[in-house]
């Protein structure tokens, strides 16, 4: 990546299907990517933990990924996260 490798970390939803903060908003990231490594979809919530849902959140389906940019703005909110199972493993990366 463009940028220096700052964190990685293995997502895990202990919950199954309630969205866990996964790194907190930060004005100075540079950017992220998001990988689902399990069988079920990836819920990803940018934003306040307790405003995230399914239906408000962006789906990365197993395999998939997804990053912080929209264009060319890094988004800085809350990442937050949940799968419908608690055993789905995921990879995020803060840069």
């Amino acid at each position: 990546p463009p940028w220096g490798h700052l964190d990685t970390g293995r997502l895990h939803d202990r919950n199954g299907g309630h969205f866990q903060s996964l790194a907190a908003a930060s004005a100075t990231r540079k950017g992220c990517l998001i990988q689902n490594t399990g069988t079920h979809t990836l819920y990803i919530f940018f934003g306040a933990t307790g405003s995230a849902t399914t239906s408000n959140s962006f789906q990365v389906p197993p395999g998939g990924s997804m990053s912080c940019l929209s264009g060319v703005v890094v988004l800085q909110d809350n990442i937050a996260a949940t799968t419908s199972t608690t055993s789905d493993p995921g990879i995020l990366n803060l840069n």
